[in-house]
């Protein structure tokens, strides 16, 4: 787990804009941090061909890339989203806005109903009783 977040930590190709200092202060802890994964498999785990392991821990750290990249994209696009849902939301009338207003002076609901005098006016069928 150290190993990868400091190998995604060292790892200045993607950052151009680094200072020449910057850039060897991440090279040396990547080697540092290469050296102390290689002491531990050969060592600690008796295993000096790891590897298999290595690959296993490069697909990781590129899976996460993908995914950080892919949430910073979205995050990137997400204000225009919002200015695009605002837009859609200006274009549909309040409900103050669509209330006609009727000619005793009363505003009328969209439902048919004076709201004043309480009064709905029935659009469907009559229903026998």
């Amino acid at each position: 787990m150290v190993f990868m977040l400091g190998y995604i930590m060292c790892n200045h190709q993607d950052i151009p804009e680094l200072s020449p200092d910057a850039i060897k202060v991440s090279d040396d802890l990547s080697h540092q941090i290469s050296n102390e994964m290689h002491r531990y498999y050969t060592y600690e785990m008796k295993q000096p061909i790891y590897s298999n392991r290595l690959v296993q821990i490069i697909k990781i750290i590129d899976a996460a890339k993908i995914s950080t990249r892919s949430a910073f994209v979205r995050n990137l696009e997400a204000p225009s989203r919002r200015k695009e849902i605002r837009q859609q939301e200006r274009a549909i009338p309040s409900v103050a806005r669509r209330m006609e207003s009727h000619s005793s002076g009363h505003s009328q609901r969209p439902c048919g109903v004076n709201a004043t005098k309480n009064e709905g006016c029935y659009q469907g069928q009559r229903i026998p009783d």
